[in-house]
């Protein structure tokens, strides 16, 4: 075996584990200092939710997650719906430069954008998900009333948008000891 094969396999593993430690200890800080979900939405809710949007029956949407973390949800949705424009927001750089590799490295064209959520025009979103705390949801509420659009969908997941009553309620998981994880609630404005 040649002798730079083993220096540049050595390079890509100090770097993949370097990274994966960055990505911990962001994660870390995001859930400590600012409340901040750091959950991935499961494959099941992600089914649920590609089930509600294919009900709407929509042929072209603009789709906002925000909160976007490593983009999983963004990019089955762009897999899901080709003429979707899609776009994930995140405030951690290193989550949105990993969700770019990802779409990169799956052929999907999302958009990910490094930026606090409460710094977006939702006025231009079709479809919004969101998967935040309940503290968080309550500010973003005043903001979705000021800025969606007319028969704009919003989803939440696990915690739903305070005051507002869904039309639709769907359960993804039976967990005893905490009923509503990963409930997702549809609101149409």
């Amino acid at each position: 075996m040649p002798y730079y094969f083993i220096i540049l396999s050595s390079f890509l593993i100090i770097l993949l584990c370097f990274l994966y430690i960055i990505l911990i200890l962001d994660s870390i800080l995001a859930n400590v200092s600012i409340k901040y979900i750091d959950v991935s939405t499961s494959k099941k809710a992600t089914r649920v939710i590609k089930e509600i949007l294919d009900e709407l029956n929509l042929k072209e949407a603009a789709f906002f997650d925000l909160g976007s973390g490593r983009g999983a949800l963004a990019i089955r949705i762009k897999r899901f719906f080709p003429c979707f424009n899609v776009y994930g927001f995140d405030r951690s750089p290193f989550k949105i430069y990993l969700s770019r590799i990802r779409a990169f490295l799956s052929g999907q064209k999302v958009v990910f954008i490094r930026k606090n959520i409460f710094n977006i025009n939702l006025g231009k979103a079709d479809i919004i998900y969101v998967y935040i705390w309940p503290e968080t949801m309550k500010k973003l509420k005043e903001k979705l009333e000021k800025e969606l659009k007319p028969g704009a969908t919003i989803i939440a997941s696990t915690f739903p948008v305070p005051g507002w009553q869904p039309q639709i309620t769907k359960e993804t998981l039976s967990i005893k000891k905490d009923p509503g994880f990963e409930r997702i609630y549809v609101y149409r404005r």
